[in-house]
């Protein structure tokens, strides 16, 4: 009698115990995430080629994935596209699409990566990171663009970017973004002082219709980068800061700011600060001040010698 009420009772709490266990677990697991890496590509002559890769991270037992990437048509043009390990790490593949696209009837166009694989047979998925392809452009046009993943809007639809596992479960991702090109113009000037002299730095974040937070960075040559600064752009993406440097030697500035969730910067740009000197203001002050001097000295020695 004891062994048919205290045997159900144990059941019942291991069975809650693995499933808050398993509750935890799933709890616990990192998101999935795609990205694009690198996350920006410094902008290039019309006309060069760069490659990005498509990677994945944190997955469990993908299956079959759809990739939806829109970029700048007018600047880009996607012209190869190859799978790469992350899929095959499981077994064979199938490639459904692996295309570039150009919707132009979009407002605005855009261009389309559609890549679209499946494993096949009794494989039970692929997991953990790796990459899933990569894409070369070429450059067409001068002008910045960002890589950007369509979101899948959900019903099984054509677009967007998600993965699904052996039994057709729709896996949700987080992404990442990319971006070509230098969206951040950065001066300083003059570019060459004396120490003790003020330099202005200036700059525009393009492309933007409201204030934008951009953080300025330095580093003396030879040493590292340390944060200068945070300042807001005004509407049009401009921004500037008036900075005394605190010793002799070459400096580096650049500009740092998030574009549609991607981080991005501008290229370095140097300052050379000398030790102070007598410039040719200085010079012709003092020239000025000896040729009065010497006059009044002859005119006093002249008087002088009158009887």
């Amino acid at each position: 009698m004891l062994k048919k009420i205290v045997y159900p009772i144990v059941t019942m709490i291991m069975l809650s115990l693995i499933l808050n266990l398993n509750v935890q677990i799933s709890r616990s697991a990192p998101d999935p995430i795609i990205s694009i890496e690198p996350r920006q590509t410094r902008k290039l002559s019309v006309g060069e080629t760069f490659t990005v890769n498509v990677t994945v991270k944190n997955c469990q037992n993908v299956y079959a994935v759809q990739v939806d990437i829109r970029f700048d048509p007018y600047v880009l043009d996607a012209i190869k596209i190859i799978e790469g390990p992350f899929l095959k790490s499981a077994g064979d593949t199938f490639v459904l699409f692996n295309e570039s696209r150009v919707n132009e009837e979009a407002t605005p166009p855009y261009g389309q990566v559609y890549f679209v694989a499946t494993l096949l047979g009794d494989a039970p998925g692929a997991s953990g990171s790796g990459v899933l392809f990569n894409i070369t452009f070429q450059v067409l046009a001068e002008g910045s663009s960002i890589l950007h993943f369509y979101e899948y809007p959900g019903g099984g639809s054509f677009d967007g970017t998600y993965f699904m596992d052996r039994g057709l479960n729709e896996i949700y991702l987080t992404l990442e973004d990319g971006f070509y090109g230098t969206p951040i113009t950065l001066s300083v000037q003059p570019s060459k002082i004396s120490i003790g002299g003020n330099v202005t730095i200036s700059g525009q974040v393009l492309g933007v219709e409201e204030a934008v937070n951009v953080t300025l960075y330095y580093r003396k040559e030879g040493g590292g980068w340390n944060e200068l600064v945070k300042r807001q752009t005004n509407s049009t993406g401009h921004f500037d800061y008036l900075w005394k440097p605190p010793d002799v030697g070459k400096y580096y500035f650049k500009a740092a700011t998030v574009i549609e969730g991607v981080p991005v910067e501008s290229a370095e740009v140097p300052l050379s600060v000398e030790a102070a000197g007598l410039d040719i203001t200085m010079i012709i002050a003092i020239v000025v001040v000896v040729v009065v001097v010497a006059a009044v000295v002859a005119v006093v020695l002249k008087r002088r010698r009158k009887p």
